[in-house]
């Protein structure tokens, strides 16, 4: 199984991305991090690169158009 996932960090900062034990990214994330990290959403969906890529892009378009 994959899945998309979105870790928080303190200061409002959101990572997208997508790995097959989420648990296991937050938790190699937290160890190089200075500040606080929590994993808010996972979803297991299939094709979960082409998915997390077409999330990213599309946030990148609306960060832009803002």
């Amino acid at each position: 199984k994959s899945y998309i996932y979105v870790i928080s960090a303190t200061g409002s900062r959101v990572k997208i991305g997508y790995s097959h034990r989420p648990q296991d990214r937050l938790c190699n994330l937290r160890s190089s991090s200075p500040v606080d990290l929590h994993l808010e959403f996972v979803v297991a969906v299939r094709k979960a690169r082409d998915i997390e890529q077409m999330i990213t892009a599309t946030l990148i378009i609306a960060e832009r158009m803002a």
